[in-house]
């Protein structure tokens, strides 16, 4: 992922109480203005936390490798 943010970071962060794709950007120190790809596994991730079902997430654009190709 950007900036070689992992999954386990990603986790740690959303039982920290880091709940929005924003909130993970501002604590991972994103730019404002970077590509976005990583929008939405991160939403997947928080959705997955929240235990919403969500569709699948591209390969290509996964935290880890974990979401399915």
């Amino acid at each position: 992922m950007c900036n070689a943010i992992n999954d386990r970071q990603v986790k740690q962060a959303l039982n920290a109480g880091m709940l929005s794709v924003r909130a993970l950007r501002q604590h991972f120190d994103y730019p404002e203005k970077c590509c976005g790809k990583c929008n939405r596994c991160l939403r997947e991730m928080i959705n997955e936390h929240l235990q919403v079902p969500t569709d699948e997430c591209p390969g290509s654009l996964c935290i880890g490798g974990e979401c399915p190709a």
